[in-house]
């Protein structure tokens, strides 16, 4: 969904389109607007890097020699879309998957009447677009190089395998462009796995695609080196087969909100953390591992296992799956828990 829109028109008539599509999006649409006088060069770079779409209503070649300098990659760039000044047609130009450039210019043609002009070779084909149903599920991909292979594979009608770890429910069918696959089962030699781990796959070539639906529990000592906590958990969940990318939060017990090393560790891989107190730790049921050195310090006689347990109950129901039981190791603890999560193919 387009939260932040840059808006670049030059003539009267681009000014027009502007402000009606401006009227018929959602208000808690933020606008960025070009005005006469602004530096475009200035403008766009900004933009570009802060937005979630450019809508240009230009022509074409203004729109790409003015993001030419700032395109980085598919699951960095923002959607860029085109519309010319009568509002005839529109046409994304940049993300259209991903980013949502396709979607957003079907709105866009919703509402002014454009004609859109999309180009990508599974839309063009009326086929499944791993991209963009990975996005509206609210997944995180691996390898962006990979969905050129799954997507050229379902142009030319291969087939293509799809593997979900058995904590997935399911809603909606799968497309047919898809062959299910079980543990076990003979598969394709190209795959899709939807999961939290990475050790494991049935296809010869797998694009991983990951829902955030881990929660980290970590304890430590005071202070303890920032590089250290972080190659250390890098470390054990590699080791167990675990992507930090499926990661959703780090939770602990509040005294360490203040920690550097965790603090660090959250800004580095783009992860929330979570606190409690040590009496709502106490709260959750389970097979915990307990000390009363720890107890008399924070509160709970166990940080990493109930504060991942908690977290991932709260945010997914019950029960949680334990991914990782507590394991110590360099002066930090670290437990892993999955929340339930959905794989949906009804969106």
């Amino acid at each position: 969904m387009i939260k932040k829109l840059a808006l670049i028109g030059f003539t009267d008539n681009a000014k027009d389109r502007i402000a009606e599509i401006k009227s018929e999006l959602p208000q808690d649409t933020e606008f960025l607007e070009y005005h006469k006088g602004d530096d475009l060069k200035t403008f766009v770079g900004k933009t570009f890097s802060d937005c979630d779409c450019l809508l240009f209503v230009s022509a074409m070649g203004i729109a790409v020699r003015s993001i030419a300098p700032y395109i980085r990659s598919k699951d960095k760039d923002p959607a860029v879309v085109v519309m010319d000044e009568l509002g005839h047609n529109v046409i994304p130009v940049l993300s259209g998957h991903i980013g949502g450039a396709n979607e957003f210019a079907l709105e866009l043609s919703r509402i002014t009447g454009a004609d859109p002009v999309i180009t990508t070779g599974t839309d063009v084909n009326g086929k499944f677009a791993v991209d963009t149903w990975a996005v509206k599920n609210g997944f995180e991909i691996s390898d962006i190089s990979k969905i050129k292979t799954i997507s050229s594979a379902v142009i030319r009608g291969e087939k293509v395998g799809v593997f979900i770890e058995a904590s997935a429910e399911v809603y909606g069918e799968i497309p047919e462009e898809l062959t299910p696959v079980k543990e076990g089962e003979a598969a394709p030699e190209i795959g899709i796995y939807v999961g939290v781990r990475t050790d494991s796959s049935p296809f010869r070539e797998t694009l991983y695609i990951y829902p955030k639906a881990l929660f980290l529990g970590a304890g430590c000592r005071k202070d303890l080196d920032p590089h250290i906590f972080g190659e250390t958990v890098r470390k054990l969940m590699s080791d167990q087969g675990i992507l930090i990318k499926a990661v959703s939060d780090l939770a602990t017990v509040d005294i360490k909100k203040e920690e550097p090393c965790m603090q660090m560790f959250c800004a580095e891989e783009g992860i929330g953390m979570i606190t409690f107190t040590g009496e709502e730790l106490m709260e959750e049921e389970g097979d915990f591992s307990s000390s009363d050195f720890v107890k008399s310090v924070t509160g709970a006689d166990n940080v990493s296992e109930r504060a991942a347990f908690r977290a991932a109950r709260l945010a997914g129901g019950e029960p949680p799956l334990t991914v990782m039981k507590r394991t110590a190791l360099n002066g930090l603890t670290l437990s892993v828990c999955e929340r339930k999560w959905e794989c949906r193919f009804d969106v």
